[in-house]
């Protein structure tokens, strides 16, 4: 009866071992995978160039992994978005970023600490519409969300949510100290 159990001790331990084996390799391979991406970042930024009378503002695409990403695709996530905008529905800025936006925005490769950016209007208080050549395109402190896919080299696709806010990042708690000139 001894010599069986020992037997049987035997055969478990190494299949015990395999299957311990086939579960150490699986989360080393889905750990590998998760640290070597793409990461895909949007933000809106006004890069520095908030002024008291308005503040243009632009949206940066970043990839903030260590691998490229592909196919990357930003679009209005919800409706949130058209509350944002101060201009009326027939203003030509304000059609331009809907179309943009709910068809979707395409940059086809961003390497790996790469970022790109382009104009998305600008944010002005009211009073300030009759020194201007037009009226700001977005409500200030407005909140929306963006969706983001892409995909790695080797096909693996992410999508992602983003939370967007039209603002002076520059000084998020409301302003900043400078230096009188």
């Amino acid at each position: 009866m001894e010599n069986l159990n020992f037997e049987i001790a035997k055969m478990v331990f190494p299949v015990i071992a395999i299957i311990m084996s086939a579960i150490a390799l699986y989360f080393s391979r889905k750990s590998f995978l998760d640290a070597n991406r793409p990461i895909i970042l949007v933000n809106i930024s006004s890069q520095g160039m908030g002024g008291n009378a308005a503040t243009p503002l632009s949206l940066i695409v970043e990839n903030t992994g260590n691998r490229p990403a592909l196919d990357i695709v930003i679009k209005w996530h919800g409706s949130e978005y058209k509350k944002a905008f101060k201009v009326p529905e027939e203003h030509p800025r304000r059609s331009a970023f809907e179309r943009i936006y709910s068809e979707g925005a395409r940059i086809e490769v961003l390497a790996n600490g790469k970022k790109v950016t382009t104009s998305f209007g600008w944010i002005g208080p009211d009073d300030m519409a009759q020194f201007q050549s037009e009226a700001a395109t977005w409500h200030s402190e407005s909140r929306f969300c963006m969706a983001v896919s892409y995909r790695d080299l080797d096909g693996r696709k992410y999508n992602h949510e983003i939370p967007m806010i039209t603002s002076d990042d520059e000084g998020f708690g409301g302003g900043i100290w400078q230096l009188s000139k």
